[in-house]
């Protein structure tokens, strides 16, 4: 059998054309894994945008007010440290990483950063949307992290509002969520109830600086379709015991009479104020009127009414909105005829502010009418419901009768 060899000039143009493969396999593999790299970072982004979404969602945080923002670190998004390497070997910046959540109008944009540390530099995606993240090339997103400003534990408000890459996306104004904790920078710290933010005030009177602000201070707000009104802060402390919570924490009320509205089409207190025709109507078309903001942070409240002449016990239901009860505006002088007077108690505004002659602090005039109904059935009828007068006295009217409709609210 004759068995030849490779010739040189043979074995010169296998080499050739093994190099030629090789040159045109290694780069496809290196993009391949380049681009399963970026895919990786990118995936990793776009998880970060999401819990900081289920946050906002599950915590029922406050939306910004316009132009400002919430900064969620990636301490905070990734608690249980489970994002914790990146694809190229090194480990994710944990305070260097975060999620912005910004309002510009009725536009609520999620931004993210991810910095990974390696041996070689800093890599990351710096402040991409979900669109550009879903929407682009990854690896394009991929760049080098020169600015590193850190949100550290316990960073000062000067530091926070000179921080460039954060002011590059955040003005002046934000609210920063840092590591589990809310922090104002120094142009969110309270002013004035009438002209603060809502998020700043909500800030503040969730237990932060609950003193931020005057019992009986006013601000103006638009109801739709209902005109502007004047709120106020009626309470700031607890209650204790109470059955109702309808005097409770943070109560704010309306300072005027927005409409007048009968109890009821026919003169019966019959289920009182359960089944009346105003408590329909303030939790749902006064309460839909309210602004956003104000309506999201309302809490449900436990309201304990009296009853009337044909019941036995009193009523207890859940509200968003609430008319106040007599007990709650004039105290025990004025509640002789409220048998639910025992369940609630005297709202910190009204509290040694009322004489026995003419009580200016309880009155609401608006338009062509001053009296305003009470959420209490006069209890010796069953065709009454309790109100008070321009003077701001307790009396009472037949339930058809349209009186005034200044309700009341919590936040929390």
């Amino acid at each position: 059998m004759n068995r030849r060899g490779f010739t040189l000039v043979e074995l010169l143009v296998m080499m050739v054309v093994l190099g030629l493969l090789i040159g045109v396999a290694v780069p496809n593999v290196t993009g391949i894994v380049a681009t399963q790299k970026a895919n990786s970072f990118k995936d990793d982004a776009v998880k970060l945008i999401n819990d900081a979404k289920v946050i906002v969602t599950t915590e029922k945080m406050s939306k910004p007010a316009d132009g400002e923002s919430l900064v969620f670190t990636l301490d905070y998004l990734d608690a249980s440290n489970q994002i914790k390497k990146g694809p190229y070997g090194g480990e994710y910046s944990r305070n260097d990483s975060y999620v912005i959540y910004k309002r510009d109008g009725n536009q609520y944009t999620y931004y993210v950063r991810l910095v990974e540390v390696t041996s070689k530099g800093n890599y990351g995606i710096n402040l991409a949307t979900l669109d550009q993240l879903t929407g682009d090339d990854a690896s394009k997103l991929i760049i080098e992290i020169e600015t590193s400003e850190p949100i550290n534990d316990g960073s000062s408000i000067d530091s926070l509002s000179t921080n460039t890459v954060l002011s590059s996306i955040c003005p002046e104004g934000s609210i920063r969520r840092l590591n589990g904790q809310e922090q104002k920078t120094k142009y969110s710290k309270p002013n004035t109830f009438a002209t603060d933010s809502w998020v700043t005030i909500l800030y503040n009177l969730r237990g932060n600086n609950v003193n931020a602000y005057e019992v009986g201070d006013r601000r103006q707000i638009e109801l739709t379709g209902l005109g502007t009104h004047s709120i106020r802060i009626a309470n700031i402390s607890p209650c204790g015991s109470t059955q109702s919570q309808t005097a409770c924490g943070i109560v704010l009320e309306f300072t005027d009479t927005i409409i007048a509205k009968s109890m009821n089409s026919t003169d019966t207190n019959v289920n009182g104020w359960k089944d009346s025709a105003i408590r329909s109507y303030v939790n749902n078309t006064i309460y839909n009127a309210l602004p956003s903001e104000i309506k999201s942070s309302i809490i449900d409240t436990t309201v304990v009414t009296g009853h009337g002449s044909a019941a036995s016990s009193n009523v207890t239901t859940t509200d968003k909105l609430y008319l106040l009860s007599p007990k709650e505006v004039l105290g025990d002088s004025g509640a002789d005829y409220d048998t639910a007077k025992n369940a609630t108690r005297q709202l910190d505004f009204y509290k040694g502010r009322l004489s026995s002659q003419t009580n200016y602090y309880a009155s609401r005039k608006s338009g062509a009418f001053d009296l305003w109904w009470l959420r209490t059935p006069y209890s010796s009828t069953t065709n009454k419901f309790i109100y008070i007068t321009g003077s701001g006295q307790s009396s009472s009217r037949y339930a058809s009768y349209a009186g005034g409709v200044s309700p009341a609210f919590r936040i929390g």
